[in-house]
């Protein structure tokens, strides 16, 4: 899975303090940091706080709903597509240009996925939902598919499947390692609510490979 995830922050009941400050190893964005000392990347732009006047008492700690929004968002399972093709693309095995590819992916990858931040009092839930998935098959050709898909089932012999699918044209000799790289990638809505409301978008890709090759026709003449 290639997916760029942010460190996660467990709830915190005790409301203990929390400020924000640059981050020491990651300059120009801000960090959480705890009274333990503990700190939390955030994601977002640091905006160093305005000085206070000589001898006036430090400022409230304030936290940002937007901060604990971006933490929920971190602490989401996002999974890369669990690919299922036909022909399967097993080691010495092949399929035929011509035929048709079937693919799908698991019921539960288009389950809801949720996961909450909660900082002093400020809480923020975050929910994905599994949008669609986009095969790029490695031909110039991409397959977007907006649901599960259809397993395939020997009974269905060489028909197109009627959900997500493909055919190839030419053999994968002339990819590299003779096959064909399929990409999946799986895109996700995500809405939070809570101190904060928003929405974003998140992905994560896996790939596969398949090689594609030619039927031969043998002719006898008896």
């Amino acid at each position: 899975m290639r997916q760029r995830k942010l460190p996660t922050i467990p709830d915190d009941p005790t409301g203990q303090r929390v400020r924000t400050v640059e981050c020491s190893t990651v300059p120009g964005y801000s960090c959480l940091i705890a009274d333990d000392g503990t700190d939390f990347f955030t994601g977002l732009p640091y905006t160093p706080p305005a000085a206070a006047a000589p001898g006036a008492a430090p400022a409230p700690v304030v936290i940002d709903p937007a901060q604990v929004a971006a933490l929920a968002v971190a602490r989401l399972q996002i999974q890369a597509p669990d690919v299922q093709l036909v022909p399967k693309p097993e080691p010495g095995g092949f399929g035929f240009i011509g035929l048709p590819v079937w693919l799908w992916t698991p019921q539960a990858q288009w389950q809801p996925i949720s996961a909450t931040a909660s900082i002093a009092g400020v809480t923020v839930t975050a929910t994905a939902q599994l949008s669609r998935i986009d095969f790029d098959m490695g031909d110039g050709a991409v397959v977007r598919c907006e649901s599960p898909g259809l397993p395939y089932q020997a009974s269905f012999g060489d028909r197109d499947s009627p959900t997500c699918g493909h055919r190839y044209s030419k053999t994968s000799a002339h990819e590299p390692n003779q096959e064909y790289t399929i990409t999946a990638r799986a895109n996700y809505d995500v809405t939070w609510a809570g101190a904060a409301t928003g929405s974003t978008t998140l992905d994560a890709t896996s790939d596969t490979a398949l090689a594609m090759g030619e039927r031969q026709i043998l002719v006898t003449v008896g």
